[in-house]
Formats: structure tokens, sequence, C-alpha cells
């Protein structure tokens, strides 16, 4: 484990936006951030709508080089 030394008012403002990050995630997060969770079957749908078709990745590349 590193160890950090930081000037003690540092210190006391870290701890400040600690407290203030966990009083922030303590109350309902999901209305707050939006968090959502995924199934794996969404996941897989992310995965494959994140994928290139070879006649653009092969612009892309011509586009690059020069």
């Amino acid at each position: 484990m590193k160890s950090v030394s930081v000037a003690k008012n540092q210190y006391e403002v870290l701890i400040q936006k600690a407290s203030l990050y966990d009083a922030f995630l303590k109350s309902s997060p999901e209305s707050v951030c939006g968090i959502e969770s995924y199934t794996p079957m969404r996941i897989k749908k992310f995965l494959k709508a994140d994928q290139l078709d070879k006649s653009i990745a092969k612009r892309l590349k011509r586009i690059f080089k020069s």
C-alpha cells in the first residue's frame, strides 16, 4: 500500500468532499444519477452496436493513412 502526504488544510478539504459525496450517493442515487443496471442481453446489444462495418473501417483506415 502506498502512502501519500498532504497538508492538513488539503486533508480537511478532502474529508469535506468525501462526506458530501457520501451523503449524495446515499440519497436515492437512482433518481439523482439515473443509475441503470444492464442485463447480459443488453450488454451484448451494446457490444454488437459498437462494431464498425468492414467498409467503414476500410474507409477510415484510408483517411487516417493520408
